[in-house]
């Protein structure tokens, strides 16, 4: 099984980090970073219906019994120096002090999967990728 996350901000100006920690929760602040993957979301990767699209494929997720995700706002110095300056860091921008967002989003979450009956009439997914 795969999961897909689709973010609608009502602001398309407005760019996300997105992080994701399997089995537990993410934490990511200057003394701590614990999570198993992040990404960046920025107005130029908006899809033409306005959504920013992330997923996890199912080789990546298999053996693990849930995620927790997290999400904030980038500030525009943040959009400026990771996308208009074209310059992708290998590790995510860290802001210790709380923020708040500026305007509401809409968030579709959904798995996926393909699947197959064995010679016993089971539904089995080995070997498959999603």
């Amino acid at each position: 099984m795969s999961v897909h996350f689709e973010i609608q901000p009502l602001d398309r100006s407005l760019g996300y980090m997105f992080i994701y920690k399997f089995n537990g929760t993410p934490h990511l602040n200057s003394s701590k970073i614990n999570i198993d993957g992040w990404s960046l979301f920025c107005p130029l990767n908006l899809t033409k219906d306005g959504i920013y699209k992330y997923f996890i494929d199912n080789r990546k997720i298999s053996h693990h019994k849930f995620i927790v995700f997290g999400l904030r706002e980038l500030n525009s110095t943040e959009i400026d120096d990771f996308y208009q300056n074209t310059l992708i860091s290998s590790s995510p921008p860290i802001i210790d002090e709380p923020l708040n967002f500026t305007s509401d989003y809409r968030l579709l979450i959904y798995t996926s999967g393909c699947y197959y009956l064995d010679e016993y009439n089971n539904w089995q997914s080995d070997g498959l990728w999603v």
